[in-house]
């Protein structure tokens, strides 16, 4: 044996066979010489592209399934307590959920009792302007009576609503005594504008005692309130008299 005698296996290491003519190809040939078939490591393109859109597939569909499977897992579990709204519809995370009203308590007088509560807003803004009006240096009756016609006006309309309030049995207590406020309050406006325009001293009168019953309001109000609660409804929010 001659010491040059190539080792076993170089020639399978260096030469491939076209896996179409079977002609001998040098490794790193991409182009068989003489049928032309374009190969990548041996392997017909054709059948390379084949892998490559199966492999490509394949991780399509695992990487769907993963998030699919994260997004379950995840996601938090319905129960048969779930809040939702009144419309059957859930209510979001931190959402305030809406009460549900009481399909007993007729529907006119909830609305009548929540427009009692904007009358009552009303005359607190009413009452903060004639406080402005009397505590002025020399409070005068032509500053004070538009006001006092205003305070008139709404509480005209709060003795209009009150009756229909009435129409719910537990809210009699609740229409009386906001009738009575309304009427009184009524009352003493009247009482003041009747007198002359130049007879501030009774205008004065008048407006300090409507003040006077204007602070009765708040007690009304959280009376209303607790009544509209009872049955799953809320009036609108009463800014304070300041």
């Amino acid at each position: 044996m001659t010491t040059d005698q190539l080792a076993i296996g170089e020639n399978d290491a260096n030469i491939f066979h076209c896996p179409r003519c079977s002609r001998p190809q040098a490794v790193g040939t991409t182009r068989c010489a003489g049928c032309g078939l374009r190969t990548v490591a041996g392997i017909p393109l054709g059948k390379v592209a084949g892998f490559v859109a199966i492999g490509l597939l394949a991780g399509l569909l695992l990487g769907g399934g993963s998030v699919a499977a994260f997004s379950l897992l995840t996601k938090p579990a319905a129960h048969a307590g779930a809040v939702v709204n009144e419309d059957g519809t859930p209510v979001a995370p931190g959402a305030t959920v809406r009460p549900t009203l009481d399909p007993t308590v007729p529907s006119p007088a909830l609305a009548a009792l929540r427009q009692s509560a904007l009358v009552n807003q009303r005359l607190l803004t009413d009452g903060r302007r004639l406080r402005n009006a009397l505590d002025a240096s020399r409070p005068a009756g032509s500053d004070i009576a538009p006001i006092l016609r205003s305070i008139v006006a709404t509480a005209s309309i709060g003795q209009r609503v009150t009756p229909t309030i009435d129409d719910w049995d537990a809210a009699g207590p609740v229409s009386a005594s906001l009738q009575t406020f309304y009427t009184s309050v009524s009352s003493a406006g009247e009482d003041g504008l009747a007198a002359s325009i130049r007879n501030s001293t009774a205008y004065v009168s008048a407006g300090r005692r409507i003040l006077k019953l204007l602070e009765k309001i708040p007690g009304l109000d959280a009376t209303a309130r607790a009544l509209a609660a009872s049955a799953g409804a809320e009036l609108p929010a009463l800014e304070p008299a300041g």
